[in-house]
């Protein structure tokens, strides 16, 4: 079986580049620079084709031609050429050689001089001995833009793992804090590379470049540049998922949420002393609880609680921290660490289900980043459910960007819809606009033509004709008058149509906005993911119980006894004859 190698073909009529494969050797192809068509031969087939613009040390050189004394080279990218000298050979013939390659393969830029081959040939060198006949012109990279922060993107998580395995949450670490007016991020822009020349003469482009865009949340502003970025108000300083900066403030509350507070929806951080009480709907970026009941709980940031979380519904993008957890429906992007033990409870976590001192009981969860607790499970409870290395809510959320996406493209469809009938209603009104100009035209000549008869009339004592003229005259100023109020209704027409027009491309262009923010959320979300490791284990120094169920990205087992102080993790089975599997294995912790 031929294995298919990765090559590098050029066009002998332009030199042009392409990428191919050994396997198309003698294949006959088109040059999409010049049109030439040639046949793929060995001696077009360059090894080991990199995609580095610069030059590779280490890839091998190709051997393009034996002539006397002389071995010539070119390396893979066509940015230099060489000889090697096999046996003592007289300065002259040698030159001839290499003027000869040079000619032969079209290498135009880079080549040295007479002087500068005869020196080298001058010194007598011994064999093997290689000289540099022609050297291209490597291309000046360019930078990236980036950004420069000036706040600490990471500090101390809030709520500490104290030694004892506790959670000290009254240690809130060294929180960041600006003040209006701070500078808090400024952009480096991009710095355009400068292509080089190959020793065929080809321009050689740097390395594509990526640019980078400063984006403002709450209480922050953009500078006009686009190039800083501003605090509005006092508060801690933070990057959300999708790359936003905001500065938030806090919203304290002494007691609990509840008929006395409402509903809290808050942009910045929010700490609770006392319960967030059942039925009650809490936003904001941090929070802070003594005790989650059976509320529903939105963060784009982390949840700390001091006590337990009962029955509630949480999301959060970052990670959540609690005693206990009985009950509670729960999604985040961060680690799950809690004291004490989960139970009935639905967990879906982009990072790692901790229970640091206690069992999980008769819960499913799904954690990217595994499960670990001193029990799992018990004798008399419904077995646990448990899927690791998977994130399902990164899914679900996934599909329900894509789902506003969509619908905000029917809403784009019914406004570009009624775009398209105002501007086919605009074009009637023009038309009639036009026809109703033309009756008054036609109105006012008429009505000079008659004038002038009736001067004539009157003269000559035609009293029953002129005044007939008199009538038809009126008629006329009539006939003017209606098309002139007629005029003017199609033109409150038309500037209702064009007020209409603005406020739908208004509403078009605040669809656009969202659409993009929906793509670049979803696109943050999906990078992020991507950057997160997958750990698909399970791990328990106590006693995990017969019937839980344990689930990979590619493979499940369910357990039928129990076990203490193991680690149950999915690996990669891999046989020469048969295909690659998947399966859960377990082992004894060392």
């Amino acid at each position: 079986m031929t294995t298919e190698k990765k090559y590098q073909i050029i066009c002998p009529s332009c030199q042009t580049r392409y990428r191919a494969s050994n396997k198309l050797i003698g294949i006959s192809v088109t040059c999409k620079n010049c049109g030439a068509g040639f046949q793929i031969s060995k001696f077009e087939l360059f090894k080991n084709y990199s995609s580095d613009t610069g030059e590779n040390k280490n890839a091998a050189v190709v051997k393009a031609q034996k002539e006397g004394g002389l071995e010539f080279f070119v390396s893979e990218r066509g940015m230099k050429a060489t000889v090697r000298i096999k046996r003592p050979i007289e300065p002259i013939i040698a030159k001839r050689q290499i003027k000869d390659f040079l000619l032969k393969k079209a290498i135009i830029y880079g080549i040295l001089d007479d002087i500068e081959i005869n020196r080298f040939f001058e010194k007598k060198l011994p064999e093997s001995q290689i000289f540099e006949i022609a050297k291209g012109k490597p291309p000046e990279q360019g930078k990236d833009a980036s950004i420069k922060y000036y706040f600490d993107k990471n500090p101390r998580k809030i709520g500490v793992v104290n030694s004892g395995g506790n959670i000290d949450f009254k240690d809130r670490g060294e929180v960041p804090y600006v003040k209006s007016g701070d500078l808090l991020a400024e952009k480096v822009p991009i710095l355009k590379g400068n292509p080089g020349i190959d020793i065929y003469g080809n321009s050689v482009e740097p390395k594509e470049i990526k640019d980078i865009k400063l984006r403002c949340g709450t209480g922050t502003q953009l500078s006009e540049d686009g190039l800083k970025v501003f605090a509005l108000v006092h508060g801690q300083p933070k990057i959300s998922f999708n790359d936003k900066i905001s500065v938030l403030t806090e919203y304290k509350i002494e007691g609990d949420i509840g008929l006395e507070t409402g509903h809290i929806n808050f942009d910045g951080n929010v700490d609770v002393k006392g319960t967030i009480q059942n039925g009650f709907r809490v936003k904001g970026f941090n929070i802070w609880a003594m005790e989650i009941g059976a509320a529903e709980i939105d963060a784009a940031g982390d949840i700390d609680v001091s006590g337990g979380i009962i029955g509630a519904n949480i999301k959060a993008q970052g990670r959540i921290r609690a005693k206990f957890i009985k009950g509670a429906k729960i999604s985040a992007y961060g680690n799950i660490i809690v004291e004490k033990e989960i139970v009935d409870s639905e967990i879906n976590t982009s990072g790692a289900c901790r229970v640091l001192k206690g069992k999980i009981i008769s819960s499913v969860m799904a954690a990217k980043k595994g499960v670990t607790a001193i029990d799992i499970g018990s004798e008399v409870s419904n077995p646990c459910q448990l899927n690791v290395g998977v994130e399902e809510h990164i899914e679900k959320e996934i599909n329900g960007i894509k789902d506003e996406i969509l619908i905000r493209k029917n809403k784009l469809e019914k406004l570009q819809t009624m775009v398209s009938v105002s501007e086919t209603r605009q074009q009637d009104i023009h038309k009639e606009i036009t026809a109703l100009a033309q009756v008054q035209d036609r109105a006012m000549v008429s009505r000079r033509t008659l004038e002038n008869e009736m001067k004539a009339l009157q003269e000559q004592g035609e009293g029953e004709t002129f005044a007939q003229a008199e009538n038809e005259l009126k008629e006329l100023a009539a006939t003017a008058k209606r098309a002139d109020e007629a005029i003017n209704k199609l033109f409150e027409k038309q500037d209702q149509l064009f007020n209409s027009g603005a406020e739908i491309q208004k509403k078009i262009k605040e669809i656009h906005e969202e659409m993009d923010e929906l793509r670049s959320q979803r696109n943050a979300i999906v990078t992020w993911s991507r950057k997160e490791k997958r750990v698909p284990i399970v791990k328990t120094p106590g006693k995990i119980f017969g019937g839980t169920i344990i689930s990979g990205v590619h493979s499940s087992m369910v357990l039928k006894k129990n076990y203490r102080n193991v680690l149950i993790k999915e690996v990669e089975i891999n046989h020469p004859n048969i295909a690659t599997r998947w399966e859960m294995r377990l082992r004894s912790i060392d």
